[in-house]
């Protein structure tokens, strides 16, 4: 009889232990999904005079990572801007040389798998 309980026991706390180890597995699943999700929303390639949403978005990239487009006025930090001009196109070369990929100012997908790794660096690719 002891032996049945002990069993049942260890089967209970395998149970439970299985359970929540699935339930964290989710959450982190979940947790990164929303990070990603919230971090990076380019769906084009971008490249100097383009005008898109999808600029401001680089420009935020580049100015909250070191990159800066623009010390004050347009394209600065917090007056980031959906052209991509000049300035915009010399910080994506900074950003390019500094990740050692070819230096052509154009933000494609070689660039942007650059800038998941900056902003996911736990996550191997």
């Amino acid at each position: 009889m002891q032996l049945i309980k002990r069993n049942l026991v260890k089967r209970a706390i395998f149970g439970a232990l299985l359970a929540y180890s699935f339930f964290v597995t989710q959450n982190i699943a979940l947790a990164i999904t929303a990070q990603a999700s919230s971090a990076s929303t380019f769906t084009r390639n971008l490249s100097l005079r383009s005008s898109a949403p999808e600029v401001k978005s680089l420009q935020i990239f580049l100015n909250s990572h070191g990159f800066t487009v623009a010390r004050s006025g347009a394209g600065s930090l917090g007056n980031e801007t959906s052209y991509f001009g000049l300035a915009t196109y010399r910080s994506v070369v900074n950003f390019q040389k500094s990740q050692n990929i070819l230096a052509t100012g154009y933000f494609g997908p070689l660039s942007l798998a650059h800038e998941q790794i900056l902003l996911f660096p736990q996550m191997e690719r």
